[in-house]
């Protein structure tokens, strides 16, 4: 079992991914799939299960769990179970996701969730988000554009600078189809984007003032190999003094 701190930057709302964020046992593993966020997710059958323990950091509000899935085939049904208390979903067959949403939730300081289904389910990713500020992930990750202005220069294809001015957190929308390598860097904090309408990017910016900052686009694997070639280069230049010598 793992134990999770909140992935993103608002308070009382966990994301999990279904791939990296679960103990799996019998699923399959959907890698470089547009339609799922970070391009991967999780396939379920009648003999799967998903679980995990989650640190919920206030346990006075309710929650509410909601968990972006796909039924290709049949009908399914999903049973999510939360300490001890079971919920079913049933799922009609579609070539789209959907989001389930599950009533709210009294949850403890660790949370158990586990997962089953009775037939083959795609399971993208969850998230757990406090009733506080509504009951739908709408009024959680909604804009909020009377409390947030942002002006943007482009430099190039894969560098934008952010002008932000901001007096409380809020969801900016990138207007491309989700890519899981856009970053925003703030005080040298890296901000992860996160999927947006099933299809954009979006980041979750917690930082407020005015203040400038870049968002990036690092193609996988690219920063890996940028520490190869600077490696390389650092070890040829050092053969090349000692020859030199």
């Amino acid at each position: 079992m793992k134990k999770l701190s909140p992935y993103l930057a608002i308070p009382k709302v966990y994301l999990l991914e279904a791939e990296t964020d679960f103990d799996t046992i019998n699923t399959n593993t959907i890698d470089y799939t547009n339609k799922y966020s970070l391009g991967r997710a999780i396939e379920m059958n009648d003999y799967s299960r998903m679980s995990t323990t989650l640190d919920i950091l206030d346990t006075t509000p309710s929650y509410r769990f909601a968990i972006r899935v796909k039924a290709p085939d049949a009908a399914t049904t999903l049973s999510l179970m939360v300490e001890g208390e079971s919920f079913n979903f049933i799922i009609n067959p579609s070539m789209d996701v959907q989001w389930l949403i599950s009533p709210p939730i009294n949850l403890n300081r660790q949370t158990q969730i586990t997962m089953r289904t009775n037939g083959n389910l795609t399971v993208d990713e969850m998230v757990v988000y406090s009733t506080e500020r509504g009951d739908y992930l709408k009024d959680i990750f909604g804009p909020s554009p009377r409390n947030a202005k942002i002006s943007f220069s482009k430099l190039s294809e894969t560098n934008y600078n952010l002008n932000v001015e901001a007096s409380e957190p809020f969801l900016m929308v990138f207007a491309e189809s989700f890519e899981p390598n856009w970053k925003i860097m703030i005080d040298g904090r890296s901000i992860k984007d996160v999927l947006c309408d099933s299809y954009l990017n979006a980041f979750y910016i917690d930082e407020i003032g005015d203040y400038s900052t870049t968002m990036t686009y690092v193609p996988a694997g690219y920063a890996r190999y940028g520490w190869m070639v600077t490696f390389i280069t650092i070890i040829l230049s050092i053969f090349i003094v000692i020859r030199e010598d």
